[in-house]
């Protein structure tokens, strides 16, 4: 067996576990030593030493230790979440979300725009919240087909994907596969102030967006929905939802440039990323393939 299916029937029997554990033992899930049974069965257990060693390269102040907890710990709050989805409503995000800018979050529920994310395990839930907080919400993502695990864990894909959408308000999610569709389909959730929520914290191979700075490693994000949204003048903001300290934290921030470059944004979205991750190392999954970016040349730094 090919490591990539070990580690996908892992992450099932991980998410089998936790359903099932919520569903029959729901008493038992809240107390310490259920936390200590989540991270040692994290199909991420081994790997989080491996991103702990990239992060204290980069932020040797942060404690390792905590790292590792947090950050499984962040992974395991997830699946917490989306086995309940379909549930969520006014009140589970008042009982479960700290939102940092009320006012902001507002003008993005009504005015819509594209919505800049970043990989922090929460992005599904993220989308939730907005349309449940009264967004049309559209959400670019990979098909769940294209991704190599999906023969093992198809099945929890799709459903993150169809639980999570019944709260977008006529919106869905829409595919990378077909970059004719995916332009079209962008370009009529933005003429209809929908909430388009893109994750652009990758290097993507021939992206036109110039190398960027990320704690001392070159990142180039995909470009094309910034570039369609700078083009049709939409507002854009960036927002992080992620645990820290003990609470599901929603930050948000405007982009305030009137007639703004491809390099001003995307220079803004990886700076903002890099400004939360000093205050909250553990809340992003990029450290997994933070170690891969290409460093900056000595003579740059």
């Amino acid at each position: 067996m090919d490591e990539l299916t070990a580690f996908g029937l892992h992450y099932r029997r991980y998410l089998r576990g936790l359903e099932l554990a919520f569903k029959y033992l729901p008493f038992l899930t809240n107390v310490s030593p259920f936390k200590t049974i989540e991270r040692r069965m994290s199909p991420f257990f081994k790997q989080v030493h491996a991103m702990s060693g990239s992060m204290a390269a980069v932020l040797p102040q942060a404690g390792v230790p905590e790292f590792r907890r947090a950050w499984l710990d962040s992974h395991a709050l997830f699946a917490r979440h989306f086995l309940e989805y379909r549930r969520i409503d006014h009140d589970w995000v008042k009982k479960n979300v700290v939102v940092e800018e009320p006012a902001l979050l507002k003008e993005v529920v009504e005015r819509g725009g594209v919505l800049l994310t970043y990989h922090t395990h929460h992005q599904n839930t993220l989308c939730c919240i907005l349309g449940v907080l009264g967004s049309k919400v559209s959400a670019v993502a990979a098909a769940p087909e294209a991704s190599p695990l999906y023969p093992v864990i198809g099945t929890w894909a799709v459903r993150v994907n169809a639980d999570s959408a019944i709260h977008f308000r006529g919106g869905r999610y829409i595919f990378t596969n077909d970059l004719r569709a995916l332009a079209r389909d962008v370009r009529t959730a933005l003429q209809e102030s929908s909430v388009v929520v893109c994750l652009a914290d990758f290097t993507q191979q021939g992206s036109k967006a110039p190398n960027q700075r990320l704690f001392g490693r070159y990142i180039s994000p995909p470009t094309g929905v910034i570039e369609l949204g700078i083009k049709l003048e939409t507002p854009f903001y960036f927002s992080v939802l992620a645990p820290e300290s003990g609470v599901l934290k929603l930050k948000l921030r405007k982009f305030d440039d009137f007639s703004p470059s491809l390099n001003a944004v995307v220079s803004a979205y990886v700076s903002y990323l890099q400004e939360c991750i000093l205050v909250c190392p553990s809340l992003w999954q990029g450290w997994e393939w933070f170690g891969a970016l290409p460093d900056v040349p000595e003579s740059l730094s």
